[in-house]
């Protein structure tokens, strides 16, 4: 049973690795205008939404987070609010009442992640998503929806009627604008709930750089945010830019190519070239990944097609060696060649020359950039290679400890649980029930005495002690005792802290600030 669940463990967090494309997009969060900065697990985007580390956000919100190890959830809390989620279920709670997500708070890269939209929303917060930018701005709403006899009015947060009750859906807002639809047409309102413009068209798209697709009289054409007609409605097929300059369009049966401002172009081989494929994205090193009905493959600068189109998932390029899975799992190079063969169960992305691999979900082993078993498979778990090292959990004693990149092994196999190195070169360790932090070296900066610890923010991270928080130094000096109740993380220079009801900021040094 406990290699079963060790396994399932290793299973989650390898496949998180190995995100898809879309996930590794980078994503920008602001709160009220201020960037939030996620240190160890960024945020991602999984199946349309954006998930983030559940403790990041909800205590960036004020919210306290508790984890139950035994039921899988998280409740977050503050005074009138409490949220409840279960890791892996679609079915959660806000404020005692049942809420259906279409995409659960799951576990990547070792952190509970949670969608960001179903977060903000919960909290009353307006959420806008810039798909320019890739920035997600929480802010504070000034109108929420009601939901009365099959429609939908908009109240201000004085509970004052801003719309009476017009519309059937009211969608979540990018850049700015929501699409809301009234009597079976759709149109768009702002942030302040007003309807900029009018709901006439018989389909509609979100606003990405300024523009948007819509469809009025059986004819698809294109909008700006005044709603005036920047492309004439006069095509047959959706006109879809996403991120390319052009795109090809259906006009009385045939194909045409159209640039941004409507203007047709000649059908001649750059053109061609540049809107053949369904989707496209830099995946780095100079090279492109591609999908063509349905398949992914890639392209170079010169858009020349070095790897056919015919996996179903295909990573970006790290140390000339990109990640593909087909029937199996394996790796190719800039020229397609498949170094590995589709044999494994799953392959991680490539990390200092070397990625993780597994045959079935239970052994781990690491290959290099020419495909050959370096360090043979042999672990319960594993992880990527930091700093020249790698967790591994050993099947001999079902400990954890670090090998360096030819297996030697480093950190002796002792511990009970072992997060993956931060940026700031620490992890979180765990020897016989009690925390700590080790650095890169293999170095115990702070010892394994705590009940519970935090990631560092800002040098200092809150641990727990006998019930009682305080914060340690990347020394791993305890320089604020642990005497307060709660200790959330450092920002600007102070952090929140709880003790006997009351909640305030302490500077670096523990004393009480404004």
């Amino acid at each position: 049973m406990k290699k079963l669940i060790i396994s399932i463990i290793c299973l989650v967090l390898f496949f998180s690795v190995t995100a898809s494309a879309e996930e590794s997009k980078k994503i920008n969060v602001k709160l009220d205008g201020i960037a939030i900065n996620f240190e160890d697990q960024q945020p991602v985007i999984k199946d349309g939404r954006t998930l983030v580390p559940v403790r990041g956000i909800f205590e960036k919100m004020g919210l306290a987070v508790d984890w139950d190890e035994s039921r899988g959830s998280v409740v977050a809390t503050n005074e009138g609010k409490k949220i409840e989620l279960i890791i892996y279920e679609t079915k959660t709670k806000v404020d005692g009442k049942e809420v259906d997500l279409d995409v659960p708070a799951q576990i990547i890269g070792n952190r509970t992640m949670v969608p960001l939209r179903f977060v903000g929303e919960s909290c009353d917060l307006t959420v806008d998503w810039d798909d320019g930018t890739s920035t997600v701005s929480l802010d504070k709403s000034l109108f929420h929806k009601i939901y009365k006899d099959g429609l939908y009015e908009l109240v201000d947060n004085d509970e004052k009627v801003i719309i009476e009750p017009r519309y059937t859906a009211i969608g979540g807002f990018n850049a700015g604008f929501a699409i809301v639809t009234r009597d079976g047409k759709k149109g768009y309102i702002n942030k302040k709930g007003k309807e900029i413009i009018e709901c006439k068209y018989e389909d509609s798209y979100n606003f990405i750089a300024g523009i948007a697709t819509v469809k009025l009289n059986g004819k698809w054409g294109v909008i700006d945010t005044n709603g005036k007609v920047v492309i004439d409605f006069k095509y047959d097929t959706k006109i879809d830019f996403a991120y390319k300059d052009i795109t090809a369009v259906m006009i009385d049966g045939e194909i045409k190519y159209i640039d941004r401002k409507g203007n047709i172009l000649s059908n001649d081989i750059q053109t061609v070239k540049n809107t053949k494929y369904d989707a496209m994205y830099d995946a780095n090193e100079g090279m492109y990944a591609v999908q063509l009905d349905g398949k992914w493959g890639f392209i170079n600068e010169d858009g020349k097609e070095t790897v056919k189109c015919k996996y179903n998932y295909v990573d970006s390029f790290y140390d000339g060696v990109a990640v593909v899975s087909g029937n199996g799992w394996g790796a190719v190079n800039k020229e397609g060649k498949e170094i590995t063969g589709m044999k494994y169960g799953s392959v991680s992305r490539f990390s200092e020359g070397l990625a993780l691999v597994t045959p079935n979900g239970f052994d781990y082993g690491y290959i290099n950039t020419n495909g050959e078993e370096i360090i043979p498979i042999q672990y319960a778990s594993a992880q990527s290679f930091n700093g020249g090292i790698a967790v591994v959990c050993s099947k001999e004693n079902w400990k954890y400890g670090c090998i360096d990149k030819e297996g030697k092994v480093v950190v002796d196999f002792k511990y009970d649980d072992f997060s993956y190195f931060r940026e700031n070169g620490l992890a979180v360790i765990k020897l016989n029930g009690k925390y700590g932090f080790m650095d890169s070296t293999g170095k115990e900066v702070v010892e394994c005495k705590y009940d519970w610890v935090n990631d560092y923010s800002e040098g200092l991270a809150s641990v727990e002690s006998n019930g009682k928080f305080g914060y340690v130094n990347l020394q791993g000096i305890e320089v604020i005792p642990c005497q307060y109740d709660m200790g959330y993380p450092f920002d600007k220079g102070r952090a929140g802290v709880e003790l006997n009801n009351d909640y305030f900021y302490i500077d670096r040094q523990g004393n009480r600030v404004n």
